[in-house]
């Protein structure tokens, strides 16, 4: 039986962001503004299939997947970007938090988060992101420097994500204090840290490891992009119950 884990945007639509999902119990999808992640059942081409006819839009879509993607004819593979996930084997002690101040994230912010995400790039951010919730900053002479949040919510499994730092503010530890910050959040509601890294990006790997967290496998994001021609059938509306 594979875990929930091989296939974590898909289960997370099914549980904790089912207040967010779009779709069908086969395939859900979040509305764009929020995350280009769609979670299939099965990665397979009939439920790509099934995806080209509930999209609303054409914009670019993403599937994280544990092995090969064939694409429907109605897609095309843009993109293919391998990344590691990785679940925090802590102690399960709460996490030392730093002294530096932190505060949430709300929707007078958002500017200011699109500037360091689109600097940065930590992964897709737009302006509907905060919706998954409990996006948490530190600012520096009135500018933010560096932030961390929560995106895919597998039950039981939590996802810290969009860890990013201003390049004026790197090298003062910013990163680990959030995300110890997160730490704390999560496991004090008995949840499983989780998150994903591109496999590159070593400096994160080797960080993320010094906080207790241990690779689990290696997955792929497929960036899809509509193929010409390809129009949508469903409304888009809400997931179907």
């Amino acid at each position: 039986m594979k875990h929930l884990l091989d296939n974590p945007v898909y289960h997370a639509l099914r549980s904790g962001n089912r207040n967010l999902a779009r779709g069908t119990g086969e395939v859900s999808y979040f509305d764009r503004n929020v995350s280009p992640f769609v979670g299939l059942k099965e990665n397979s081409p009939s439920h790509l299939r099934k995806l080209a006819g509930l999209l609303p839009d054409s914009g670019k879509r993403a599937v994280m997947s544990e092995g090969p993607l064939e694409a429907a004819p109605s897609f095309k593979i843009f993109e293919a970007v391998p990344i590691i996930q990785m679940v925090y084997q802590g102690s399960g002690e709460k996490p030392e938090q730093g002294q530096k101040q932190i505060r949430s994230l709300g929707e007078t912010d958002i500017p200011e988060m699109l500037a360091l995400t689109r600097l940065t790039r930590p992964g897709p951010f737009d302006r509907d992101t905060l919706l998954f919730g409990h996006y948490r900053g530190i600012f520096i002479d009135g500018q933010l420097a560096a932030m961390a949040g929560q995106r895919m919510h597998p039950l039981p499994y939590a996802e810290i994500s969009a860890v990013c730092t201003h390049p004026a503010f790197r090298g003062m530890g910013l990163a680990g204090h959030l995300i110890s910050d997160q730490l704390q959040r999560i496991l004090a509601n008995h949840e499983v840290p989780i998150l994903h890294v591109k496999t590159d990006n070593t400096p994160a790997i080797r960080l993320y490891s010094t906080l207790g967290f241990s690779e689990r496998k290696a997955l792929t994001v497929f960036i899809l992009e509509r193929a010409a021609g390809a129009v949508a059938a469903g409304t888009g509306g809400p997931e179907e119950k």
